[in-house]
Order: C-alpha cells, then structure tokens, then sequence
C-alpha cells in the first residue's frame, strides 16, 4: 500500500496554521498526524472561540492537531472518551467526510468547521477523504485523566458496529 509523503511545503504551512515552527509529525498508514499538542492558556481562559462557535475548556486541557488524509483513505469510526467536546475545521482543498454509526455521514466542505459530534451518535465517528488530499485541523477538550504529558492516550474503542 502506498503512503502519502508530507511534503516540506505543507508542512510549513500546517505549522505555520498551528503557530508552531517545528510541530510533531507522524506517519500513519491513511496519511499523517501534524500535533501541536497541549496548550496552557492564560488564567481564567475557559474557552476558544471559533467564529461564532466556542470550545469549553472548564476543567479540560486544549489539543491541537491536524490530520493528513490521503486519497481514498479512511480512519475507522472510533469511541472519543478522552474528550468531553471537538471542534474541526476542514483546511484543505477536498471534501472530507465524516462517518457515524449506522452507515450515516456527513460531509465536510472545504473552509468550514463545526463540532464533530452528534447528540444521537456521541463521539462515535471517524473520516473518509475520496479525491483529493484531506486536511483536517482538530481542537480537542481533553479530559484530565488522558492528558499524557504534551498529546494524550487514546482508551480503548468502545464503538461497537451496529
């Protein structure tokens, strides 16, 4: 199975999109996460405010990354314990689908960003990218209990297919 390289050009610019000048990276078998990781903000910060949208942080930690996804890839649906909310933005040049339980998805158009989450589905979800290179920005609000020095651990999926 091929990968997808990162090129030195994107990955400029998915720094310079986290305010970071050397952001971790690592290669994964659909593409690339680029992370930031976690960031301390100023006392009595309790949320990010994403145009009209805001990411409550009361008693969370803010993560940053971005995933790379290469064409006709897929991350599978996966639990999000570690996290009490999500906020993504499509960053990139080609739709990014969003999956969900029972075979739903949704698509998400480049330049625009919501909550990847449901009331009905939860946190079950994951991402499927069939032209083209996605590029997905993703703010998290960790829990404290998985917070694992500057990224965080990722419990066990718990998603089971319906």
């Amino acid at each position: 199975m091929s990968r997808i390289e990162l090129s030195q050009t994107l990955y400029k610019q998915i720094a310079e999109y986290l305010g970071v000048l050397d952001p971790r990276k690592e290669k994964k078998e659909w593409g690339w996460i680029i992370e930031k990781g976690n960031t301390a903000l100023a006392k009595g910060v309790d949320k990010v405010v994403f145009g009209t949208k805001a990411l409550s942080l009361s008693d969370r930690v803010f993560h940053e990354r971005v995933l790379v996804i290469r064409e006709g890839q897929e991350i599978g649906i996966r639990s999000h314990q570690e996290q009490s909310s999500e906020y993504v933005i499509n960053i990139g040049k080609s739709p990014i689908t969003r999956l969900l339980p029972r075979g739903a998805t949704r698509d998400l158009l480049p330049n625009r960003g919501n909550f990847s989450h449901t009331g009905t589905a939860g946190f079950d979800h994951g991402w499927r990218v069939q032209q083209g290179t996605g590029i997905l920005y993703i703010a998290k609000a960790l829990k404290l209990e998985y917070v694992e020095g500057d990224s965080f651990k990722i419990p066990e999926n718990t998603y089971k297919e319906q």
